[in-house]
């Protein structure tokens, strides 16, 4: 999740990171972050993901694109243990995907993601 404003965090901002405490890895200030690249440095915060926080992300949130600031961090992303982007969203964009090589977990993940009501998969092909 990433904090790109220089403005106060408002409460609801706050209130999710003081939830999300406990499971911090860290934060650091970077000018890239899975799917942006930019000529200024942003708080990136890095933590654990497991059931509980799942469950602390969708209590403060309606869905992917909805990470936007002030009333939320911006772009929440996935990443694998080995720190490599899984699912990327550019939320202010309304733009996600997963990354990586297209191998049978990449279609396990889509064919999983097909089966949720109200996401639409589309395959995009960069060369």
């Amino acid at each position: 999740m990433v904090r790109r404003s220089k403005e106060p965090k408002s409460e609801n901002v706050d209130n999710l990171l003081k939830e999300l405490g406990k499971f911090f890895v860290e934060v650091n200030q970077q000018s890239s972050w899975p799917g942006t690249e930019t000529t200024y440095c942003a708080e990136v915060y890095y933590f654990k993901l497991n059931y509980v926080t799942k469950e602390i992300l969708k209590k403060y949130s309606k869905g992917l694109y909805s990470w936007i600031e002030p009333t939320l961090l911006q772009d929440l992303c996935f990443l694998k243990k080995d720190r490599k982007p899984w699912i990327i969203n550019i939320a202010h964009e309304k733009f996600s995907y997963l990354e990586g090589s297209f191998n049978e977990d990449i279609i396990q993940d889509v064919e999983a993601l097909n089966n949720i009501v109200g996401i639409e998969i589309e395959e995009l092909i960069i060369d």
